[in-house]
């Protein structure tokens, strides 16, 4: 075996084994960051994941939920948005009929929209 056969082993272990640590990280780092796993279950996909090497992690990814966009309340639903707006029309109706001074319908407005606290 030649000089260069050696090296050629080491720099192949090398570019196998830095890329593995890296997605180990990044996986690791990323499951134990999760508020929806237990300490339970992020053990066990700990183990899964090191033990599985490469095939863990796609596991991993592959089974992970699709988590929300940035700004996006997954308590902000479409039923409740639709009542939000039901509720506004009703507002600027009553408005535009004189039941509800400027400054009351200012007020419940702020009040539905959640502008005060």
């Amino acid at each position: 075996m030649s000089r260069f056969d050696l090296e050629f082993d080491g720099l192949l272990w090398i570019a196998i084994a830095i890329p593995l640590i890296a997605l180990w990280v990044a996986v690791l780092w990323d499951l134990f960051r999760r508020k929806d796993l237990s300490v339970g279950r992020k053990i066990v996909w700990t183990a899964v994941i090191i033990v599985t090497a490469y095939v863990g992690i796609a596991i991993y990814f592959a089974l992970r939920p699709i988590p929300d966009p940035p700004g996006k309340s997954s308590t902000q639903t479409v039923p409740r948005a639709s009542a939000i707006v039901t509720e506004l029309e009703d507002l600027v109706q009553r408005n535009a009929n004189g039941e509800l001074s400027e400054s009351e319908f200012t007020a419940t407005k702020r009040q539905l929209l959640g502008l005060e606290s």
